[in-house]
């Protein structure tokens, strides 16, 4: 919850964490930019009967192209 800025010893009722959660995730995805929505998280492909994990997957509506995130190795692809 350190991410969130609240104190490990803090009682926190669950609406106010969802809220901090919320507008937390809120504030990545307008960072991403406009019309971003998250799609998957660990999903994996096979190429070459080889698994891989994209770590994030994010759709974009207005040009209609998904974007996957894989923090190791930067950008995989769009």
């Amino acid at each position: 919850m350190e991410f969130l800025q609240i104190q490990p010893d803090t009682h926190v009722y669950e609406g106010e964490l969802e809220q901090a959660l919320i507008d937390h995730l809120q504030h990545f995805l307008l960072e991403l930019g406009r019309g971003f929505s998250f799609v998957a998280r660990q999903k994996r492909f096979t190429l070459d009967g080889q698994d891989f994990f994209i770590d994030l997957v994010f759709y974009n509506y207005y040009s209609a192209r998904t974007a996957y995130r894989h923090y190791r190795k930067g950008l995989v692809g769009k």
